[in-house]
């Protein structure tokens, strides 16, 4: 009996492109969750806020940064977008209706929150923290407790760039990696032993300019270049 085989899947090339990334790391001496609370604030609006706060009275708990935890909007902005493609109304108007609802939940600094993606949820299964008993366990170094992606962005500043690229896309909206950083962690390289929270994110013209050299796209992320890095200034210190 013939046993019937099953043909190889069809490989299609793919185009390569590498080029060279820029990672940047801003160390901050507050709280992580004071951090992620300024965060927070920055970047749009929670319902219980009078306005886009900019209180900066510390927070020092989860709860309490939970509680302030913006509302994320995108999807909302998204369905506007779709909803207004239909009204019968001239394209400058339904870009003004647009461009009006997005300014209204953006922050201080021109970003509105998308998404978060809590890794300190889950990694304590895994990794060692300072809280750990066992003899073994002492002898491993302690961790950072932690961890949080999250996503940022606006779409009036991404259309600056998908306009002349729309493989841009792939780099906006842009995240932050927020990461506290143990009394006891010894950073590779620094050789001194920082406590408080790290920031980190891709350099936005990095990702975006150096395969599609069109001098207007790199000018127009190098604008968010700027604008990410006072964000994240105001966040740590």
């Amino acid at each position: 009996m013939d046993i019937p085989t099953r043909s190889a899947p069809q490989i299609y090339p793919a185009i390569i492109d590498n080029f060279p990334g820029t990672r940047l790391t801003t160390y901050s001496p507050r709280s992580f969750h004071d951090v992620t609370a300024r965060l927070y604030r920055a970047i749009g609006f929670h319902p219980s806020w009078p306005s886009n706060s900019s209180s900066s009275d510390d927070v020092t708990t989860a709860a309490a940064t939970a509680a302030i935890r913006p509302v994320p909007l995108w999807s909302d902005i998204m369905e506007r977008g779709k909803r207004l493609q239909q009204m019968e109304k001239s394209v400058e108007q339904r870009r003004d209706i647009f461009r009006e609802g997005v300014e209204a939940v953006l922050g201080p600094y021109g970003f509105m929150f998308f998404a978060e993606i809590d890794h300190g949820s889950w990694i304590q299964l895994f990794m060692p923290t300072s809280n750990d008993s066992g003899a073994e366990e002492r002898k491993k170094p302690a961790v950072a407790r932690q961890c949080k992606r999250i996503i940022l962005g606006n779409p009036l500043i991404a259309i600056t760039m998908l306009q002349h690229d729309l493989n841009a896309g792939l780099a906006v909206p842009v995240e932050l990696l927020l990461v506290e950083q143990d009394e006891a962690e010894e950073e590779e390289g620094e050789g001194e032993k920082k406590s408080g929270t790290r920031i980190l994110y891709q350099l936005p013209s990095a990702l975006i300019s150096r395969v599609n050299t069109n001098p207007d796209l790199r000018e127009a992320a190098e604008k968010l270049d700027e604008k990410l890095e006072s964000l994240v200034k105001h966040v740590a210190f």
